[in-house]
């Protein structure tokens, strides 16, 4: 008899661990491009793993998509466009923590625009107007290339220490200046305008989350 007693989410490769009760067998299931494959391992890597942990999350919606996940001390937030939107102007997309500690000299943020007569792509860095620094993350102001068909949006930095990072994302469903766009703040995993009526020109969407 056996009993499941882990699960672990991953971007792109998601692993389930299975404990046999047995003492006589212990197995792995590793989730890679839609297929499990089972394999037996020891007891002794059985024992080292947390019988609860998640490295990453995703928040799906109709129109968009977005998940986070650490690779060594790089944290990645991404987020991909399943639909069109109707409007194209200054979304804001975030990383924060009040564990971890961010070097900002490693920001990585790009929008990859696919477009009817070819495809588009815009850099960010530390040093661009767009990018907005807080003691606990990092915000970038993304305006959304027109005309584009497809979008696929990137944030990466290294960090420092251990803990939770949130990654979280808001679309401007009007058309908003970039200085109405940078007038936020960060807090508990969300992107928050100190203005109501600019708030109310941006969707939400749940935070995504990773533990380090």
């Amino acid at each position: 008899m056996k009993k499941i007693v882990f699960v672990l989410f991953m971007f792109i490769i998601g692993l389930v661990e299975c404990k046999a009760i047995s003492s006589e067998a212990y197995y792995k299931t590793t989730y890679i491009d839609n297929e499990y494959v089972v394999s037996e391992i020891s007891k002794e890597e059985y024992d080292s793993v947390d019988l609860v942990s998640v490295l990453s999350s995703t928040v799906e919606t109709e129109y968009k998509k977005m998940y986070i996940n650490s690779s060594g001390n790089s944290v990645i937030l991404n987020i991909e466009w399943k639909k069109t939107p109707k409007y194209k102007s200054y979304d804001v997309i975030a990383l924060m923590s009040n564990d971890v500690s961010f070097n900002t000299n490693t920001i990585f943020c790009e929008q990859k625009a696919i477009l009817s007569n070819g495809n588009s792509l815009v850099n960010y860095n530390k040093t661009t107007q767009n990018t907005k620094l807080f003691n606990n993350g990092i915000g970038i102001s993304m305006n959304l290339v027109n005309d584009a068909i497809y979008y696929n949006l990137t944030l990466s930095v290294n960090y420092n220490g251990n803990g939770r990072i949130y990654g979280n994302y808001r679309h401007a469903q009007s058309n908003v200046s970039l200085n109405e766009s940078q007038n936020y703040y960060l807090s508990n995993g969300n992107i928050v305008f100190n203005n109501s009526s600019i708030n109310n020109k941006y969707d939400t969407i749940n935070p995504v989350w990773v533990n380090v």
